[in-house]
C-alpha cells in the first residue's frame, strides 16, 4: 500500500521504469531487424510504436498465462487443453 502511495505522490520513478522499458524494447527490435531484415518497414514502424505499450499490454498477459499455468501445474493438471478454432457459419 505504501509502495502505491509513493506513486500517486511520485510518478517519476514509474514514468522513468515505463521509458527504459520501452527503450529496451526498442532496441531489442532493431538488433532483431538489424541481424535479420525480417521486417517491412511498416511493420517495423508499428513495432517500435507498440514498444511503449510492452508493460501495461503485453507483460499482464504473460504473467496472467504463468500464473494459471504454475497453479495448474501445482494441481497436478498437465494436459494441453487446446483453444477451440473458430468455426464459421456457411454464407
Amino acid at each position: 500500500m505504501a509502495l502505491l502511495l509513493q506513486l500517486v505522490h511520485d510518478p517519476e520513478p514509474a514514468v522513468r521504469f515505463s521509458f527504459t522499458n520501452a527503450a529496451l524494447t526498442a532496441c531489442a527490435i532493431l538488433s532483431d531487424d538489424l541481424q535479420s531484415r525480417m521486417y517491412r518497414k511498416r511493420d517495423l514502424a508499428r513495432l517500435l510504436l507498440l514498444a511503449a505499450f510492452d508493460l501495461f499490454l503485453y507483460r499482464p498477459i504473460i504473467f496472467w498465462a504463468r500464473l494459471k499455468g504454475s497453479w495448474r501445474l501445482l494441481r497436478g493438471d498437465k494436459a494441453w487443453h487446446k483453444f477451440e478454432q473458430n468455426v464459421r457459419a456457411e454464407a
